[in-house]
């Protein structure tokens, strides 16, 4: 009895660690999302639409590999630089400070220009911010909600 006991209770255990660290992602080679709450398939929808035209046909170069948003990236970087960092907005900061562009990646290798451009269109979301006016162009919010709604976590 002991030994069952044991083994239910290791098992347990091992399901609680799987399931606390279990993360989100895009599966670029079959077109689905995996997602476990809400704004994480808001993420991985993110990256679906940086990915996709529509009905799992692929963009010949992602929305955020394009010379058009490491442009604005660019500028916005240099523009939000020059702000003093007490007077910079919610987003300002975020998108500056985010892991992989000017900072480094987090311990865990995450970060750079396709997370940001998943989290920019996610936190506003999430957190009621605006969309900086530089990168409404890269977003159709319409599109974006329509893939959003597939998974069972919306």
């Amino acid at each position: 009895m002991k030994k069952i006991s044991l083994i239910f209770i290791l098992l347990f255990m091992i399901i609680f660690i799987i399931s606390e660290n279990r993360r989100g992602y895009y599966d670029v080679n079959t077109g689905q999302v995996y997602c476990y709450d809400k704004w994480e398939c808001l993420h991985e929808s993110l990256h679906e639409y940086d990915w996709e035209i529509e009905n799992g046909k692929m963009r010949d170069v992602r929305i955020s590999a394009t010379n058009e948003y490491h442009q604005v990236i660019a500028e916005y970087y240099k523009k939000v630089g020059e702000i003093k960092e007490e007077n910079r907005t919610y987003m300002e900061s975020f998108i500056y400070t985010f892991p992989g562009v000017l900072y480094p990646l987090t311990d865990e290798g995450w970060g750079g220009l396709h997370e940001l451009y998943a989290e920019i269109f996610r936190h506003t979301e999430e957190y009621g911010s605006d969309i900086p006016n530089e990168f409404i162009q890269f977003y159709d919010k319409e599109a974006i909600y329509k893939l959003w709604k597939q998974y069972p976590n919306f």
